[in-house]
């Protein structure tokens, strides 16, 4: 079963970016807002390329945009945290899509019909549950 967890979590992890919380630098071009790889970023730092950290007062984030007071002149590194952390940050509609994909996986590996030999009701699948990733 930790396998076809571990499938299904690269899957999603592959269309959205990390679920569980990792620390993430990346080089962006500057302009009106500074795009970042991951839609959920937070604690985010900027420095200009050799230069100074931008002090984080007047900065926002949304989507995985940075915006600021001004315009964003040159190349920035950002520093932020990408991923949904664990528990209650990730979102139900992730979760239910996570047990989805097990699901398809335990039924086209293991054979959940009763010709494959007796397979348990779905309800009764090893560690099939909403609280999986808490």
């Amino acid at each position: 079963m930790a396998a076809f967890v571990a499938a299904a979590k690269a899957v999603i992890e592959r269309r959205i970016g990390p679920v569980e919380d990792v620390t993430v630098t990346e080089r962006v071009q500057g302009g009106s807002s500074l795009l970042l790889r991951w839609p959920s970023a937070r604690n985010v730092s900027v420095s200009r390329v050799g230069g100074a950290t931008l002090p984080t007062e007047g900065l926002s984030v949304r989507h995985g945009v940075v915006y600021g007071p001004s315009a964003f002149g040159g190349s920035y590194d950002v520093t932020y945290t990408a991923g949904y952390g664990t528990g209650a940050g990730i979102p139900a509609d992730l979760k239910l899509a996570a047990l989805e994909l097990v699901r398809h996986f335990w039924d086209t590996q293991r054979g959940n019909s009763p010709a494959a030999g007796g397979a348990l009701p779905d309800d009764q699948m090893p560690g099939m549950s909403l609280d999986m990733y808490d």
